[in-house]
């Protein structure tokens, strides 16, 4: 029985609309990607998740969609070349996957776009949403710069003799994510290493911190700084801010900081603030460390006034990069911690690598394995 092509001409004419409509994206999308998956990372999917199949018409369950302004490609691989030559129609070009004349994707892209072109890809992970803010991605003199927003004229190639920061997060339905690390790709200096193992002293006593219930924030911003002015270094920022449920990535009104807050109404259970100490020279480098933490009940001995205390519960796993740690000044509680919180990270993160199983998330499993083995004693 012959297959009848979908007609996908006003389609394609109509997502091309959108993709440079200024009410839709702050900037023109240069190219869209359309896998075949659905949001469990299934290979069969129900209907109302295919969205491959909708905008080029073809059903098999393998093959991913590249629409451009002026192209309109579909990779799929020996399985479907058949089914797909006659199911799709005139605007679409077929790439045998597998082959050896036959670019992969990202090839095709970076062949045939422009440098700096934006690509829209349909979001993988359920219910995300967006950015939860522009992402901070600083190398050597840049990260420096607090709040640095790359643009042509200042940006930086990334490099091996330099430090590098990333502070990214995104919205998802259910909660907003905001995490910083600061990484070197070379061999960082010795001064470099102790600042950013001063640094995240500071954020490891924060987080072990146990405090009285409704006490205000500024009475803890000291912890995260008191490894840094033991030998003479500081931030002039906060050490925490709050943080949205799916609405604002700083969001008050309580926070950590040695500025009084206004209308702080003291740290309570299940709020949710920042832990993001750092340290900047100007010229030279950038380093901050930040998770997002959970106030909880302590458990402590006694219980003065029946006031109730709290600490903290950290809620982002991402590995800490240990070249960057000197291990010397390090305590033996502070070294406990990190391999605690690698083996939380290593667990949480790797579970869900394992779950999808594509060639990416398994290199990602083995760096996640890598980088978070125990720190030696």
């Amino acid at each position: 029985m012959t297959r009848v092509a979908k007609n996908t001409t006003d389609l394609l004419r109509q997502l091309r609309r959108l993709m440079v409509d200024a009410a839709v994206v702050d900037e023109p999308i240069k190219a869209y990607i359309v896998p075949s998956g659905d949001a469990h990372l299934s290979e069969y999917i129900a209907g109302c998740d295919e969205r491959r199949a909708f905008i080029t018409g073809f059903t098999g369950s393998a093959g991913t969609a590249v629409i451009t302004e002026g192209q309109a490609l579909l990779w799929t691989d020996g399985r479907y070349y058949l089914q797909a030559v006659e199911e799709i129609d005139q605007n679409w070009t077929l790439m045998k996957q597998g082959l050896v004349d036959t670019p992969s994707q990202s090839e095709w892209l970076s062949k045939n776009l422009p440098s700096g072109a934006r690509i829209g890809v349909d979001p993988e992970q359920p219910d995300f949403a967006g950015l939860s803010f522009t992402t901070i991605s600083s190398s050597g003199p840049n990260g420096a710069i607090i709040h640095y927003k790359p643009s042509p004229e200042s940006d930086r190639p990334l490099s091996l003799n330099e430090i590098y920061l990333v502070d990214s997060g995104g919205q998802y339905l259910d909660g907003t994510t905001d995490v910083t690390r600061t990484l070197h790709f070379g061999t960082p200096t010795e001064h470099e290493r102790e600042c950013f193992t001063r640094v995240l002293k500071g954020q490891i006593a924060l987080k072990q911190a146990i405090f009285p219930n409704k006490v205000k924030g500024n009475t803890l911003d000291t912890l995260a700084r008191k490894s840094l002015w033991n030998v003479g270094l500081d931030y002039i920022h906060g050490t925490g801010h709050g943080i949205g449920h799916y609405l604002n990535v700083h969001e008050g009104p309580q926070g950590i900081s040695y500025r009084d807050i206004p209308d702080d109404p003291g740290l309570q259970e299940n709020m949710f603030v920042s832990n993001e100490p750092g340290y900047y020279e100007d010229g030279k480098f950038g380093i901050r460390l930040e998770n997002i933490i959970r106030i909880v009940r302590a458990n402590t001995k006694h219980n003065f006034a029946n006031r109730g205390y709290l600490t903290f519960e950290d809620v982002t796993f991402v590995p800490i990069q240990q070249k960057m740690i000197v291990k010397e000044l390090l305590t033996k509680d502070e070294i406990d911690y990190l391999n605690s919180y690698h083996a939380k990270t290593r667990e949480t993160v790797g579970n869900y690598l394992k779950t999808r199983g594509d060639p990416a998330s398994k290199q990602g499993l083995a760096w996640l394995t890598r980088e978070t083995e125990p720190l030696q004693q």
